[in-house]
């Protein structure tokens, strides 16, 4: 592989502004399964190791601070729902309501859903 020119940051903020970084930003994402394999056969004691054998970028998110009363465990700010499914080889956090998947039309979207307010947005 070529050896990286710009800092995980660097390139995730050409993306954002539309510029061209060295090279497309790589993410990773898997079960906790997966990635114990994958940690074995790169025979890397760290994601860390993982990360930077593949080049792969540290994931960057935007969202807003949580203002409000209790927070709703397993539950976001779009009103996705999640849990933890058992499996054969053990678990995964899925996506068991969507509150969109209540309408059939983008009518119907944009008469009764309301969406989150982009006030109060930071980046961890």
């Amino acid at each position: 592989m070529s050896i990286d020119t710009m800092t995980e940051r660097e390139i995730w903020l050409d993306v954002v502004n539309r510029d061209k970084p060295d090279r497309i930003p790589m993410f990773y994402r898997a079960t906790g399964e997966a990635t114990t394999k994958l940690m074995k056969h790169l025979q890397c004691d760290s994601m860390d190791e993982v990360r930077k054998q593949l080049h792969i970028d540290q994931k960057i998110t935007v969202g807003p601070k949580y203002k409000g009363g209790p927070e709703l465990l397993g539950k976001d700010l779009y009103g996705r729902e999640y849990e933890d499914l058992e499996y054969e080889n053990g678990k995964c956090r899925e996506c068991v309501f969507h509150p969109l998947a209540a309408y059939e039309t983008v009518e119907e979207i944009q008469s009764n859903y309301t969406w989150p307010s982009a006030t109060g947005l930071t980046i961890r």
